[in-house]
């Protein structure tokens, strides 16, 4: 993924840790986690590479990601 190399470790493990969180209390094999957890990961750092090309921080770029996939997860 090359969103990966436009940030840092600590966005990249903000992101890993929201996804695991999200993956706690699945019922699904342990290889469909693993697949969800990779989709996410990857929609939330094509998310945060996109914010990133607008011109906003890391910091802000990781936090609306997080919060946009939330607000979509309610809905």
């Amino acid at each position: 993924m090359n969103s990966q190399s436009n940030m840092s470790k600590e966005g990249i493990d903000c992101i890993e840790k929201y996804v695991s969180n999200l993956a706690i209390g699945i019922q699904a094999s342990s290889d469909e986690i693993k697949d969800f957890k990779n989709e996410m990961k990857a929609n939330l750092l094509g998310s945060v590479d996109d914010l990133l090309s607008q011109g906003y921080e890391e910091i802000n770029a990781v936090e609306l990601a997080i919060k946009d996939n939330l607000e979509n997860e309610i809905v």
